[in-house]
């Protein structure tokens, strides 16, 4: 197996003509000529949205968390070194479980640094499937650039968004400006903030930031300001969103984190407060006390919304296990109420191979006790499975599995996942109960010449409004050295007929990258509507929803000087020329600008 990054050189000159077709008043159109002369770089995957949903096993870009996008955004750009980074970092990349982590700790005692990934597939817990889809993200062997360097960025958006309709014309600005710092081995600064579109002033009006001390002995961390919690499988806490389990095996089993400090342009996800941990080789214990207030006080500063928080866990070689109680304390003039308290308790171990997890909470307040317990297992070494149970909050009973091939070959690969979820209460008149159910078939085929072929299928049926929604989805892609292409037809039926298609064409190499895409849509009913991921600068989440009867065009591009700086662009425009007079949209323009600096 062979996952190192091809070392192509090349020395060409590219001319390629783009054109935007701007239709502000349907006479505009705008040529961008971008001229590439004698390029000398290596050709590199390309970083975009797929490559994380592959990492944490999605099957769609809607089911990936805000704070995973972000984290692994930044891994991609700048990836985690497996030999030198410490245990916490690799533990808070949320790429590796527990038990994944005692076995690198393990082989590194005993063999020394891990140099290429073929070692690491070999090393318990790990396997060549596993570190294909974690691979982009980290480096093997010597690193190209002491870890230290990695941990001092500064990061600067602008984004700016414009629509228009008959003659009419309204803009939006937004920026955002977020930097870390190493001060020294046991101090890290953050701070961000952001100027979102909807902002009635120029000023920002999002901030976030945080101060990060760390001590080796006793191994202690103080966190103050933004920070993200992650502990059991998110039933007790866990912020950030939380995606389906229609997923691929890999993904049905959470990866705790911990306490980890936050690091965005408005805090998004994140809590607002103080937290501590404490670690040693078997017992771990977190304090956290967040103020969820801070958020929205504004100018006026007033701390009536405390939540604190306790997490116990312990660790072996197999996997750990942990406590945690979490709950929110209101102050309503003279008095003290409780609306919400959660206690939990969670496990994850590999035994012999197979991954046994769960978490069991009962909520003091609702006297409910909501539980999830799950298998994973694999098959010889080419079909991974995993099986799931869910009772949660509105008493709802989910069932979940997925099953995953990968030929022997490794030029097909085949996934099935379905979920049920029986809900207690009619989501329709004269229904005591609701059902719904929700299956998706993926295959792919890879060829040996970079050809790729990919046909998705999935069906969702429910008892109420829309009963069946059937979406069908091909795409075909080719890659070669430095150069992609790609072209998706998307089929969905619900309560009419919707259809999607682009094509796309972009270049790759270590040094510059651009790619661009342009499709079409028709989806007369909000039913219908079609999700499609787009390219986007590092961090931005953008799926947007294909409604109604247009086109779109769009432009990534980015630039990269050595490991210091990057350049990253965005332009898209939305038109809906095919819509009936009465019922026009606005054409709708975005530019993105992003600059990360490391140094």
């Amino acid at each position: 197996m062979d996952l190192t990054k091809n070392n192509i050189k090349m020395n060409s000159t590219f001319y390629i003509w783009v054109p935007i077709y701007v239709d502000m008043r349907r006479a505009i159109i705008v040529l961008l000529t971008l001229q590439i002369f004698q390029l000398s770089c290596r050709a590199q995957q390309d970083m975009d949205v797929e490559l994380i949903m592959t990492a944490v096993g999605a099957s769609d870009p809607d089911e990936l968390d805000q704070e995973d996008l972000e984290r692994l955004s930044a891994y991609l750009d700048a990836p985690i070194s497996l030999n030198e980074a410490s245990k916490d970092r690799l533990k808070h990349s949320g790429l590796f479980s527990s038990y994944q982590l005692a076995s690198i700790e393990d082989y590194r005692a005993r063999h020394g640094n891990i140099m290429s990934f073929a070692e690491l597939s070999a090393i318990d817990g790990f396997s060549e499937s596993i570190v294909k889809r974690i691979a982009p993200f980290i480096e093997v062997g010597g690193t190209l650039a002491p870890e230290k360097h990695r941990q001092r960025e500064v990061v600067l958006r602008t984004f700016g968004r414009w629509s228009h309709q008959r003659g009419h014309c309204s803009s939006a600005l937004m920026y955002g400006l977020k930097s870390r710092m190493d001060v020294s081995r046991h101090l890290s600064l953050a701070l961000g903030f952001s100027r979102p579109y909807l902002s009635s002033g120029i000023y920002p009006e999002a901030f976030a930031g945080n101060i990060s001390i760390n001590f080796k002995r006793p191994c202690i961390n103080l966190l103050i300001g933004n920070f993200n919690v992650r502990y059991g499988q998110g039933l007790a806490v866990w912020n950030g969103t939380s995606f389906s389990s229609l997923s691929a095996p890999s993904a049905f089993m959470r990866k705790p984190s911990g306490i980890s400090p936050g690091y965005s342009f408005n805090g998004g996800s994140t809590m607002s407060g103080v937290a501590s941990s404490y670690r040693n080789h078997i017992l771990s214990v977190s304090l956290f006390l967040s103020f969820p207030g801070l958020k929205d006080a504004g100018r006026r500063l007033q701390i009536r919304d405390i939540t604190p928080g306790l997490n116990v866990s312990c660790f072996c070689r197999s996997g750990h296990c942990s406590l945690t109680h979490v709950q929110d304390m209101v102050v309503i003039g003279d008095r003290l109420r409780i609306p919400e308290m959660k206690s939990s308790l969670d496990w994850a171990f590999c035994l012999r191979g197979i991954n046994i997890y769960g978490e069991v909470m009962y909520d003091w307040v609702w006297r409910i006790m909501p539980f999830l317990a799950g298998l994973g297992f694999n098959i010889g070494d080419n079909v991974s499975n995993a099986l799931r149970l869910k009772y949660a909050h509105d008493r709802s009973w989910t069932g979940a599995f997925s099953t995953e091939y990968l030929s022997a070959d490794r030029l097909h690969n085949v996934m099935l996942a379905a979920e049920s979820v029986l809900y207690d209460i009619g989501k329709s008149e004269n229904a005591d109960k609701s059902l719904q159910a929700k299956g998706i078939l993926l295959w792919e085929y890879k060829s040996k010449g970079g050809f790729c072929f990919r046909l998705r299928l999935s069906e969702r049926f429910r008892t109420w409004n829309e009963m069946f929604r059937t979406d069908l989805r091909a795409d075909f892609e080719y890659r070669k050295a430095s150069f992609h292409s790609r072209v998706r037809m998307n089929i969905l039926e619900c309560s009419d007929m919707g259809y999607m298609a682009f094509a796309e064409a972009g270049f790759m190499t270590g040094m510059f990258s651009v790619c661009l895409r342009q499709g079409i849509f028709a989806a007369d009913s909000w039913e219908d509507r079609i999700y499609v991921s787009e390219r986007d600068v590092p961090g931005a989440f953008n799926v947007p929803a294909l409604y109604g009867r247009g086109e779109w065009t769009s432009l990534f591009a980015s630039f990269k000087i050595r490991r210091i700086m990057k350049f990253y662009l965005r332009l898209s425009y939305f038109a809906f020329p095919f819509m009936p007079a009465e019922k026009q949209k606005p054409g709708k323009a975005e530019l993105k600008f992003q600059l990360n600096v490391r140094f």
